[in-house]
């Protein structure tokens, strides 16, 4: 893969699976703009880029806040005149320090708003900003994270479940109207993969969950980083496809 010349916006970029993405990105020749809530997560992504020998822009931005995303956007073609690559990365649980799974009865409004504001409204404002670029230059990939829990739902993350489900669903019809303009629109469904977003998951859950994996281990962020990858290269025959990176727990 060469990723030369590039331009790739990742959502998310400050850790985990969007750090991953950001300095594999980076590692193959692109221009990486690493878009994430917190300043000193993605100051530190684009100094470890920098270090190797890549570039990265780091451009705080909420996802759930159009008129941040828009801005975000708007700086990257102010600096590079073009966008390739989209890596709609960010998401959020309402996660308990103890681990406590949360029922339907539990949540709030506030809850739900925040987690789908991020992951499904979010993914939808960064999509909508990049479309126009995209369907000018009659090229562009979009790559969404979603979830292997969108398929048949979780106890304990309701508003997760759905958002993820959504996403999928979003970016099938988002494939259609952009496939036309020569832009491809694909997800990929990670399961359980070990990064800080599992900090709080009990140890002895990541273990059952082990137990259960035909290949017997939960997963890493390198292990979705190549999928995303895979999913931005050009001329590909594929698009509105959802690809399960879960070491074999969900077999469609």
């Amino acid at each position: 893969m060469d990723f030369s010349g590039k331009v790739a916006i990742v959502t998310g970029a400050g850790k985990g699976i969007g750090r991953g993405v950001s300095r594999a990105l980076a590692a193959k020749g692109a221009r990486v703009v690493l878009a994430g809530k917190g300043d000193e997560s993605i100051n530190a992504v684009r100094a470890e880029i920098e270090k190797a020998g890549g570039e990265a822009v780091p451009i705080r931005t909420d996802v759930a806040k159009w008129q941040d995303v828009r801005a975000m956007v708007k700086a990257t073609m102010d600096r590079y005149g073009k966008i390739d690559i989209l890596v709609n990365n960010a998401g959020v649980d309402k996660q308990d320090p103890g681990g406590k799974q949360y029922s339907i009865l539990d949540l709030e409004d506030e809850d739900w708003d925040y987690v789908l504001g991020i992951n499904l409204k979010g993914q939808v404002h960064c999509a909508r900003a990049v479309m126009p670029v995209m369907m000018a230059q009659k090229k562009g990939n979009i790559v969404s994270i979603a979830s292997t829990v969108g398929f048949g739902g979780q106890i304990g993350s309701p508003p997760y479940c759905a958002s993820k489900a959504a996403i999928m669903v979003f970016n099938k019809m988002l494939a259609r109207e952009l496939g036309p303009h020569g832009v491809y629109v694909n997800c990929v469904a990670p399961g359980m993969i070990l990064t800080p977003f599992h900090d709080q998951t009990p140890k002895s859950h990541v273990e059952m969950v082990e137990r259960m994996m035909p290949l017997r281990r939960a997963g890493q962020a390198e292990d979705v980083v190549q999928a995303v990858l895979w999913f931005c290269e050009d001329r590909m025959y594929i698009t509105g496809q959802t690809l399960i990176v879960d070491g074999g727990g969900t077999m469609r």
